[in-house]
């Protein structure tokens, strides 16, 4: 069961008359592993109420992680560090323009290279 599920069960349950306790209650008795968390179930019902509700997860605000995964990025982060293996992290995202959190995971996620140490 995805999000869109759980947040179509707990508009059901609240349109039952069923306090956030019980829905979250239902829901970690059923998914114990994947459940949302009390808080998040009383944002949802405080969303009902309000008529600010979406059964479809919003889309973040902010720049998309579309840097990441972009293959030219990719093959660009792994020409740099054959060239030099001892670059630093954050020299590498200096030199083709990307946040070093996007190169870490470049190099750790999409290019499988160990890490090594910690840039302080």
């Amino acid at each position: 069961m995805d999000v869109p599920n759980f947040r179509s069960y707990t508009l059901i349950r609240y349109k039952l008359a069923k306090t956030v306790s019980q829905i979250h209650t239902d829901l970690t008795i059923a998914f114990p592993e994947t459940c949302p968390s009390l808080w998040t179930i009383a944002r949802w019902v405080s969303e009902i109420y309000e008529g600010s509700f979406r059964l479809e997860k919003r889309t973040s605000p902010g720049r998309p992680r579309e840097t990441r995964t972009a293959e030219d990025n990719i093959a660009r982060v792994k020409e740099l560090i054959e060239r030099n293996p001892r670059m630093s992290n954050r020299k590498l995202a200096a030199d083709i323009s990307v946040p070093h959190s996007s190169v870490f995971r470049n190099l750790t996620d999409d290019l499988r290279f160990p890490v090594l140490c910690v840039d302080t």
